[in-house]
C-alpha cells in the first residue's frame, strides 16, 4: 500500500491532494453576443429610468419587452463585468442581482471607445492582463442591424450612499 503525501500550495497556501491541479488563467474574448447583452441593458435602463437593474426579475422576467434576456444573454452578464462594461450595483452584496451600465459600457455602444478584445480571468475575476487587440462595436460581426439605431443617451452620476464609483446612463435631451 502506498500512501501518498498533500502538498501545500506556494500561490494559494492552502493544502491539496496529490492529484490536485491549480486552475489556470483563462483568456475570454468579448463577441457580438455579450455587446448585444449589453445593449439590452441599456434599453432596460431606459425602460424603468434609472441604472440599478435586476436582471432576473426586471429583464430575464420581462416576457414580450425588447430588453427581455434570454438564459444565454443572463448568463453573458458576468462577461461584461470582465470588460468593465457593467458591474455589480451593490459592492457589499455581489449576489444582490442589480447591475449598472458603466460609462465606458456606453461609450462602447456608442462606438467612442475599443476595448481589449480578450481579458485574462482567474477564478472568475480579471487578472489584469488583456490581448493587445482592440475590438469596436462596429467590428463585432452581427446579423441584425439593432445597433445602427442607437438611441440618444449620455451619462451622470449615481444617486444614493451605496453608489459605486461608475458612471451609469441617462436619456439625453433630444433639442
Amino acid at each position: 500500500m502506498t500512501f501518498q503525501y498533500s502538498h501545500t500550495c506556494p500561490v494559494c497556501n492552502e493544502t491539496h491532494h496529490p492529484g490536485f491541479e491549480p486552475k489556470k488563467p483563462k483568456m475570454r474574448p468579448i463577441t457580438a453576443k455579450h455587446a448585444r447583452t449589453l445593449y439590452k441593458l441599456l434599453l432596460a435602463v431606459r425602460y424603468y429610468g434609472r441604472n440599478r437593474i435586476h436582471i432576473r426579475r426586471e429583464m430575464f422576467a420581462a416576457a414580450g419587452q425588447p430588453f427581455c434576456l434570454t438564459l444565454d444573454e443572463h448568463n453573458n452578464m458576468t462577461f461584461l463585468r470582465y470588460s468593465g462594461l457593467a458591474v455589480h450595483a451593490d459592492r457589499g452584496n455581489k449576489r444582490s442581482g442589480y447591475w449598472l451600465l458603466t460609462r465606458r459600457g456606453a461609450e462602447f455602444l456608442r462606438g467612442y471607445l475599443a476595448i481589449p478584445k480578450e481579458v485574462e480571468v482567474l477564478d472568475g475575476h480579471p487578472t489584469g492582463k488583456y490581448s493587445y487587440k482592440t475590438v469596436r462595436l462596429r467590428d463585432l460581426s452581427f446579423n441584425e442591424p439593432w445597433y445602427a439605431h442607437m438611441p440618444k443617451f449620455d451619462v451622470d452620476r449615481p444617486e444614493g450612499k451605496d453608489a459605486p464609483a461608475v458612471e451609469p446612463v441617462r436619456q439625453q435631451q433630444l433639442t
